[in-house]
């Protein structure tokens, strides 16, 4: 049923009519714990959000007391003074849609964050799929290798009976039926574990497994990584500009309105009626008068923070260009090396029928399976470097 719904979000993906984006591995990354920690994180934003929205409700305050002279003290409660009090900041230098701008910020820096850990989740995925492949390749070759063989040693030790080959013969060919052995064994190991890592550490079910290719694969792409390090890299420098905006809110002036409700002629307790009542209104201006001695401060701390900023934005650029022409670089080797195998068995295909045909008058056995064994080896290293360039066209496509 999945294979059935990779195949739709294909043809419906390259339909030139469909706007909408569809990643089939989408629905197991956000299983991954990465994903959950993001989801934890854009949850502590919105309430961060909500703490800056109640920051507009006002403040309600009760008052009591009573005053004592020489001549008279304390009386009872209810001759004590009482009034209710509302205030509200009505202006604090902004203060609140600058918080507003720094969570859209972070919220921004989130989703650049996600999206880089997605893109080396795909490709670590694909990375393990197409080694899984290539495994799964090799093991059927040698327990293929490994049937030929035993039914070889059952004809070869009848020979030996009869005393048509010698021991050393018998025993160099039973030497590579074991040789078979400990490489299928070592395959099942490995493809055991890249199971388990792909079922366990990426969330893939197995019957994804073989579902998944390079087509697949691109479809997963949004934005490539040099797009998302130019967005983090605007992002971080405005988050330093905002951060010092909001360090100046506190030395700007704030205004705040205020009403009171008290008895009325500024009675006492006794004195509260629901008919009657005093009421006060006032507009409070609070102007710090240090706040000029602390913005020269507080512009070269900013002048530190941005240059701090500005460092880690070309750590990150030289990083990207390092890891881009690495895997450049891999790429042109593996080529080269591809070229070169693919001559070099054409040379040892030419050189085992060579031998072969020399064995008829039973001439170096030793070389010829020598040969064999080295022409395996080629033909193996081949498919690992197709493999390799695989991927390294794949890092590519996703680097931008």
């Amino acid at each position: 049923m999945k294979i059935i719904f990779i195949l739709l979000a294909m043809i419906f993906i390259y339909n030139s009519s469909a706007v909408a984006y569809v990643c089939p591995l989408d629905l197991y990354f956000n299983k991954t714990i990465d994903y959950r920690t993001y989801q934890t994180k854009l949850s502590q934003i919105k309430m961060d959000r909500q703490d800056n929205n109640y920051s507009f409700l006002p403040e309600f305050s009760l008052s009591s007391g009573q005053s004592a002279y020489n001549k008279s003290g304390f009386k009872s409660p209810e001759y004590s003074s009482a009034g209710i009090y509302i205030s509200m900041p009505i202006y604090s230098g902004g203060k609140f849609f600058l918080n507003n701008k720094k969570l859209l910020l972070s919220d921004d820096l989130q989703e650049i964050a996600i999206e880089k850990d997605r893109i080396t989740y795909i490709l670590s995925i694909y990375e393990r799929i197409i080694r899984r492949k290539e495994v799964n390749s090799l093991l059927k070759e040698y327990q293929h290798k490994q049937k030929e063989a035993n039914i070889e040693n059952k004809r070869l030790q009848y020979f030996f009976e009869q005393g048509s080959i010698s021991a050393f013969e018998l025993s160099l060919k039973k030497n590579i039926a074991e040789d078979h052995q400990k490489n299928i064994r070592l395959l099942k190991n490995e493809l055991q574990h890249l199971e388990w890592e792909l079922e366990k550490k990426y969330v893939l079910p197995q019957n994804m497994f073989e579902s998944i290719n390079s087509s697949v694969i691109k479809l997963c792409k949004k934005d490539d990584i040099s797009f998302l390090i130019k967005k983090e890299n605007a992002a971080e420098l405005e988050e330093a500009n905002i951060n010092f905006d909001l360090e100046k809110t506190a030395d700007y002036p704030s205004v705040s309105l205020s009403f009171g409700l008290i008895p009325k002629n500024g009675g006492t307790i006794r004195d509260i009626s629901i008919d009657h009542g005093s009421y006060a209104a006032s507009v409070n201006l609070n102007i710090p008068l240090s706040g000029l001695l602390k913005l020269i401060a507080k512009k070269e701390k900013h002048l530190l923070s941005l240059a701090s900023v500005k460092l880690n934005i070309d750590k990150r650029n030289i990083e990207l260009e390092t890891a881009k022409q690495e895997v450049l670089n891999k790429l042109n080797n593996a080529t080269d090396e591809l070229s070169y195998l693919k001559n070099q068995s054409s040379i040892n295909k030419n050189k085992v029928n060579y031998l072969k045909e020399r064995l008829k008058n039973n001439n170096n056995i030793l070389q010829y399976y020598n040969e064999i064994n080295a022409l395996n080896e080629i033909e193996r290293n081949l498919r690992k470097k197709e493999n390799e360039i695989e991927l390294y066209k794949m890092h590519m496509f996703f680097i931008g």
